[in-house]
């Protein structure tokens, strides 16, 4: 999708019409995404208003916020090329990670499934066995046993269920900064959004977009709901007069700290947007750091985890067995 969308926002800043540059980008490519741009194509050449064609097309939320903001900018070819190769470094940024857990994600569903198999069939006949025999077993031993006879509870599965989507939907909605809060994971979350965000003033600096409107843009085009409620409030100060140093100061979320003292010194266009680019790129060297150190620490850190419960498993159910050993001696 980001690949189509980068060939769209080329084709648009060569001049070419957004409905001929969405076919002739998407060309015969199968996929619903790819449908949709298509839809989209159809609605524009029926003389539908833009905004309302891109509501109407069904595209994922993400691309409507793309094209909303390049909509209601002056220059629509070059705020969509500059949005869209943003988007796109996100997505690069997202794959890293995802390639850095690969093989970690693999041992922890291994991991999964065995404890599965543990719980629901392997400690049962553990318990059968203790309790012939009627020995004290260890608080350890107690736990896992209980921990399986939960695991075969039919209410087990719906009651996990429950909790998993109401600790998601409370994340989601309530508090939607701690994702961003954990450590190494948050701290790459962090730098993705502060950098996009920088990285999207500073273009929009470049063309003279009044302050208000460039943090308003700039909010509608972030995926976290924290990043878009601060962009709002940030837009609110700067409509009454808030100098934009005081803004970074304020908005730690949004700016890095270290960034007021370069913009307070000069707020001209051209050293204001040379400052941003060059805290965008200091961000993004931070984040790149962490990701190298996720790449480092993950793999090690897994298999720690996994082995410690392992061992933890083989030592709740092989100490009963000392006891059982001394009474039929």
């Amino acid at each position: 999708m980001h690949e189509t969308l980068l060939l769209i926002a080329q084709a648009v800043k060569s001049g070419v019409p957004l409905a001929t540059a969405i076919r002739l980008s998407v060309g015969g490519r199968p996929g619903r995404a790819h449908a949709k741009l298509l839809r989209l194509a159809e609605l524009l050449d029926k003389g539908i208003e833009p905004k309302v064609a891109t509501a109407q097309a069904g595209l994922p939320k993400s691309v409507v916020s793309l094209l909303d903001v390049a909509i209601s900018s002056e220059d629509f070819a070059g705020t969509f090329a500059e949005l869209t190769k943003l988007e796109s470094s996100r997505a690069l940024t997202v794959h890293r990670i995802v390639q850095a857990l690969a093989y970690p994600i693999f041992l922890f569903v291994s991991f999964v499934l065995i404890s599965i198999h543990f719980l629901l069939s392997t400690i049962p006949q553990f318990e059968e066995m203790f309790n012939d025999f009627e020995i004290q077993l260890p608080a350890m031993t107690e736990w896992f046993i209980q921990l399986s006879q939960m695991a075969r509870s039919p209410l087990f599965l719906l009651g996990l269920a429950v909790f998993a989507g109401t600790l998601y939907i409370s994340i989601k909605f309530l508090f939607p900064r701690f994702w961003l809060c954990i450590p190494v994971f948050g701290h790459i979350g962090r730098c993705l959004y502060t950098a996009r965000m920088l990285r999207q003033m500073a273009n929009q600096v470049a063309r003279n977009v009044p302050l208000p409107e460039a943090l308003e843009q700039c909010g509608k085009t972030m995926r976290n709901s924290a990043y878009r409620y601060d962009c709002r409030a940030a837009a609110d100060d700067a409509r009454k007069g808030m100098p934009f140093s005081e803004i970074v100061i304020s908005y730690y979320w949004l700016f890095p700290a270290w960034l007021a003292p370069m913009v307070a010194i000069d707020n001209a266009k051209e050293s204001l947007s040379k400052s941003l680019r060059r805290a965008a790129e200091t961000v993004e060297q931070q984040q790149n750091a962490s990701i190298l150190l996720l790449q480092v620490v993950s793999l090690p850190l897994f298999i720690i985890v996994i082995f410690t419960a392992l061992s933890l498993f083989v030592m709740a159910m092989f100490l009963p067995q000392v006891a059982m050993i001394e009474q039929l001696a």
